[in-house]
């Protein structure tokens, strides 16, 4: 039924639901856990370019649709405020630090990216004035303004340095035309000052990598998906709990789920950040007391939030496991942040090994895909990264908001007709049985 669900239909896209596993449409109707990833699946995964911070200096506002780079080629032309140096040098990294590939058609150059972040920094350089515009093997190449006279740049392409789930950066080795060698690294500011072990390893032993200079930072903005807010707003109405399992950082992730209502101001959240076994024992237990005298007298609302570090020893460690499990399931709502594809398997396999209700878990990624096929059912949605994971789900929707009548329409009819016909076999067999 949710096939022809007209309302489940998404039009723009030419998108409709898609039930790959019809035994179990009755479990949507009894779903008490929901483990959703954040990118792609409450956000609509298309990255905007806000502004930036390049050598002290901000450019950019929050009430701005689009970047403008007037500012940037202003100050590139006349470095009055002393930072043209580092401008050339982040313009630099964001036209040549990527996996992009770009295909020239007609007179344009149309830019395929793995990731949407990608795309949107190579077209903040892009427009910017470095014009990235060839890719080839063992080369890169992209055109740069020099006050109004575009130059040619070609760097050789020694090595790509693949993103790393764990690291959450990639990078770059590029010779340049002088002859000098650069490694160009971009992701998460507070992971360790190297990219992936195994790929950086054999640059450690050559000493490439050394004397890192931070050259500026990016803000890009990823909007809330349409109806995101009253989808949870139901979900956690019905006595649902919604874990949100995300690769973001803390101040993101809260900041997220006040926009999208999963957490509010009534209720009292609480965050779990240590890397130290004994602080995060001694916290967990803690909370447990005081939470536990406090909703016996008011009822109170609470909202788990952990980091990875901290996530990592609770997953190792059986005594930790079973104080955090408390602890979370009987939480409001529970976020993770900075999970990798590991932990949020992890997590959601905890859940449906000691809870009683089912779990649905939904994304939008190949690195949700673990974590779809870890719980009782898996939803997966058709996002800016492809099909992956609605390729490898029970059951497939176009956008977050079509898990309001997946639950609430198609799972809760689906498991009345299961009782009706269920009753319908008993008192039939009993019929029979009376009339022999």
């Amino acid at each position: 039924f949710a096939l022809k669900d007209a309302e489940m239909y998404d039009e723009h896209n030419d998108i409709a639901a898609e039930a790959r596993s019809s035994m179990l449409t009755g479990e949507l109707g009894e779903v008490k856990y929901v483990m959703a990833d954040k990118t792609g699946t409450l956000t609509r995964n298309k990255m905007v370019f806000k502004n930036c911070s390049v050598g002290g200096v901000k450019y950019g506002s929050k009430k701005q649709e689009s970047f403008n780079p007037r500012m940037i080629l202003s100050d590139l032309k006349s470095n009055r405020r002393g930072n043209s140096g580092d401008l050339h040098q982040f313009l630099t990294a964001c036209a040549v630090c990527h996996t992009v590939v770009p295909e020239k058609k007609l007179d344009t150059v149309v830019m395929h990216a793995s990731s949407p972040d990608e795309y949107a920094l190579v077209g903040f350089a892009y427009n910017a004035g470095f014009k990235f515009h060839t890719r080839t093997p063992s080369m890169i190449m992209f055109t740069e303004l020099q006050g109004d006279v575009p130059i040619e740049r070609q760097f050789e392409l020694l090595q790509v340095l693949e993103f790393d789930s764990v690291c959450k950066r990639m990078g770059v080795v590029v010779k340049r035309e002088d002859g000098s060698l650069r490694l160009y690294i971009k992701g998460a500011l507070d992971q360790p000052d190297s990219a992936s072990r195994s790929d950086l390893m054999h640059l450690v032993e050559s000493d490439l990598v050394r004397e890192m200079k931070l050259i500026g930072a990016s803000a890009i903005e990823d909007r809330l998906q349409e109806k995101v807010p009253e989808t949870i707003t139901k979900i956690l109405s019905a006595g649902m709990h919604l874990w949100m399992l995300t690769g973001d950082k803390l101040e993101t992730a809260i900041n997220i789920g006040f926009s999208c209502n999963l957490i509010s101001n009534k209720v009292t959240i609480l965050v779990l950040k240590s890397p130290v076994t004994e602080e995060v024992t001694s916290q967990l237990r803690l909370w447990l007391t005081q939470i536990g005298e406090k909703r016996l007298q008011k009822g109170l609302r609470t909202a788990l939030l952990v980091e990875s570090s901290s996530l990592d020893l609770i997953l190792a460690d059986y005594d930790l496991t079973t104080d955090f499990l408390r602890l979370a399931l009987a939480s409001h709502t529970v976020i993770c942040c900075r999970c990798t594809p590991l932990q949020k398997a992890s997590v959601t396999r905890l859940v449906r090994q000691n809870s009683s209700g089912c779990v649905l878990a939904i994304g939008d990624g190949g690195n949700d895909i673990a974590m779809i096929q870890e719980a009782h059912v898996g939803v997966g949605i058709h996002g800016q990264e492809g099909n992956q994971a609605a390729m490898s789900a029970d059951f497939s929707i176009a956008q977050f908001k079509h898990l309001d009548r997946l639950l609430f329409v198609h799972g809760s009819l689906s498991l009345f007709r299961t009782n009706r016909t269920l009753l319908y076999t008993i008192y039939k067999n009993a019929l029979e049985m009376g009339v022999v």
